[in-house]
């Protein structure tokens, strides 16, 4: 553990990276200049960093390799033809199912055009009564009005 400071200014607490000694050092709390903390020790491991490097990444292949034999990971040829069988049939009963549903949609928009059309033709012979029925009704008041109008000469 390297020896721990604190900055002049804010108080912060400061510790050196190896090697730092004679390096410009700035407060990560207020960004002043503080004079440079004495700095840590090398960390030494005793072994050149290549040589660490490499053997981590065979343990880590040796690990993956046996992890996948041990979980099952490795697929022979034929296991892996028939997930992909599998898959196309799946697919292409998905795509009938898609075949027949767009079918149905389209017969259904057929049946609600129609519908729609007969709810037109409804309304126009609804309008074209009420019009009549208007045409009546004015008929009745001219009639009555008239007749009012004769009662009221003689």
């Amino acid at each position: 553990m390297s020896p721990m400071t604190a900055c002049p200014s804010c108080s912060a607490p400061l510790q050196p990276r190896p090697g730092a000694a004679g390096d410009r050092w700035y407060c990560p709390r207020c960004r002043r200049e503080a004079p440079p903390p004495e700095s840590a020790p090398e960390a030494d491991s005793g072994v050149p960093g290549w040589v660490a490097w490499g053997a981590a990444l065979v343990v880590a292949l040796a690990v993956g390799w046996a992890g996948g034999l041990v979980a099952g990971h490795r697929q022979t040829r034929d296991q892996a033809r028939a997930e992909v069988a599998e898959a196309r049939g799946a697919a292409d009963a998905v795509d009938q199912r898609r075949a027949a549903l767009a079918a149905e949609l389209g017969q259904a928009r057929g049946e609600l055009a129609a519908a729609g059309a007969e709810r037109d033709r409804a309304a126009e012979r609804l309008r074209a009564e009420a019009r009549g029925r208007q045409d009546q009704i004015e008929a009745a008041r001219l009639g009555a009005a008239e007749a009012g109008a004769e009662r009221d000469r003689a």
